[in-house]
């Protein structure tokens, strides 16, 4: 189907790369785009002397947030006090495998939280608000709407560079 289509459109250059090895390059990106709420709003780092890191997903392999709680892990203790962990995402069942561990690794963090599912619009701003820095460590992602809805509120980012939205990081407000 890919190969005889007249046009495939994908969000980001990340994914074009990858679908244009199955219909002969002849895809355009269309970039994703979130609501703007974000009017009127100034961003306050650091509030209260701690670093307030927040992760947003559906808790699967995917999206490797093992690998930003292993990363954690390996700070010095001093290090960890000072920071606030906190992942908010849906956890489905199949997936218990690889949420479970890394569940199991937050709980021996001093400041780490899984919040679960966040539905409520005001109260998912509310978390970017509070964040000083998201993470998106995914190992494949065509293109993270947390992203950008991170840098809609001000909040600098650090993905892997596997993140489709990567084509937004800049030295001024994060890092791939």
């Amino acid at each position: 189907t890919l190969r005889r289509a007249t046009g495939v459109y994908s969000v980001s250059e990340y994914a074009k790369a990858y679908i244009a090895k199955f219909c002969n390059n002849k895809v355009r990106v269309v970039h994703n785009c979130v609501e703007d709420f974000n009017v009127g709003y100034k961003k306050e780092y650091l509030k209260d002397g701690k670093l307030h890191i927040l992760m947003l997903g559906t808790f699967n392999p995917r999206k490797a947030f093992g690998v930003a709680v292993e990363a954690i892990k390996m700070l010095p203790n001093v290090y960890q006090k000072r920071g606030d962990l906190t992942i908010a995402g849906e956890m489905f069942k199949t997936d218990e495998y690889c949420y479970q561990p890394v569940l199991n690794d937050m709980a021996k963090l001093p400041n780490a939280r899984h919040v679960g599912l966040i539905t409520d619009l005001n109260v998912k701003l509310d978390a970017y608000k509070q964040a000083d820095i998201v993470i998106v460590p995914s190992t494949d992602e065509s293109c993270s709407l947390v992203v950008l809805e991170a840098m809609m509120m001000d909040v600098p980012v650090i993905v892997s560079q596997n993140v489709g939205a990567k084509y937004l990081v800049n030295k001024s407000n994060g890092w791939i």
